[in-house]
């Protein structure tokens, strides 16, 4: 329920008819009445904003009970966030992904931002999959105009430069498991 519940409410609302706020929040009443969601109550609401480990999920009960997605959204909404110029920043990735970031550098895929974390160890931000960790040098990335922002839950997030982050704003890339340095090359020289 609560995957289901985290996918709808950064990806599909829209296109299953809700009314999405600026901020994301969704009217409880109005999830209920997709098929999907019949018969959840607010305390089974409660329970899953209070388990999610990530703290992916914000409530708000004023002046009516409200659920959002704090970061993640590929649906135009703005939650307010904190700007940041935090010392690191991590993105993980899969082996598949991690051939074509090398290159290519890091893209939104989809979303309003791309995700990060603030160490390896931080509990959101970084997918339990990733087994590629890249560091990001958030100094010139800011130099460079870049603006981080951070959710409530911690993830940092940032949209790069028109929905990139060039390699050449890569510290360095590890083997998470192993801790091995992965290469990586950039045809651009902006850092």
């Amino acid at each position: 329920m609560d995957r289901a519940l985290v996918k709808l409410l950064r990806h599909t609302g829209k296109a299953k008819g809700l009314i999405i706020d600026t901020e994301g929040f969704v009217a409880f009443d109005h999830i209920t009445r997709l098929p999907r969601f019949r018969g959840l109550q607010p305390s089974d609401l409660y329970k899953i904003v209070r388990d999610d480990k990530k703290g992916r999920l914000e409530l708000r009960a004023r002046p009516f009970l409200q659920v959002r997605a704090v970061q993640g959204h590929s649906m135009p909404v703005c939650p307010t966030m904190e700007v940041v110029h935090p010392p690191t920043m991590i993105h993980g990735t899969d082996n598949r992904a991690w051939a074509i970031i090398q290159r290519d550098g890091l893209r939104l895929m989809g979303r309003q931002h791309v995700h990060a974390a603030s160490a390896p160890t931080a509990r959101a931000g970084l997918r339990a999959s990733s087994t590629v960790l890249v560091y990001l040098n958030t100094h010139a990335m800011i130099s460079y105009g870049m603006r981080i922002v951070r959710s409530v839950n911690g993830v940092l997030l940032t949209q790069g430069d028109h929905g990139l982050i060039c390699p050449c704003f890569f510290l360095r890339a590890v083997d998470r498991y192993s801790g091995e340095e992965q290469r990586f090359c950039c045809r651009h020289h902006v850092v």
